[in-house]
């Protein structure tokens, strides 16, 4: 050996990490669901229902936006796009075009 005699010991730790993804599917995949139904179902609300059709369709707008600034506040922040960003953004697109 070149520093001569070493005595050394080794420690060896192992961990094992599961994922959890239920909070992620509980607080914005269910949810978005539930509020692009909510818009969907707008579409049928009587024409002459002016300010319930705007709020039906107004309001999962406004959460679902707020949902997704919750979520890149929640992830880290990364270079590339991620599956759940493209849902929740082409949920927003979805509910967005119930209101045309």
């Amino acid at each position: 050996s070149l520093f001569g005699a070493v005595n050394s010991s080794h420690l060896v730790a192992e961990f094992t990490l599961t994922r959890r993804p239920k909070f992620i599917i509980d607080n914005y995949i269910v949810q978005a669901h539930i509020f692009y139904i909510v818009s969907w179902v707008g579409l049928w609300v009587d024409l002459a229902a002016v300010p319930a059709r705007a709020a039906i369709g107004v309001i999962p707008i406004l959460v679902t936006s707020n949902k997704m600034s919750a979520l890149l506040a929640t992830i880290p922040p990364i270079g590339y796009s991620t599956r759940l960003k493209n849902f929740m953004q082409m949920t927003l697109y979805m509910i967005a075009m119930h209101m045309l």
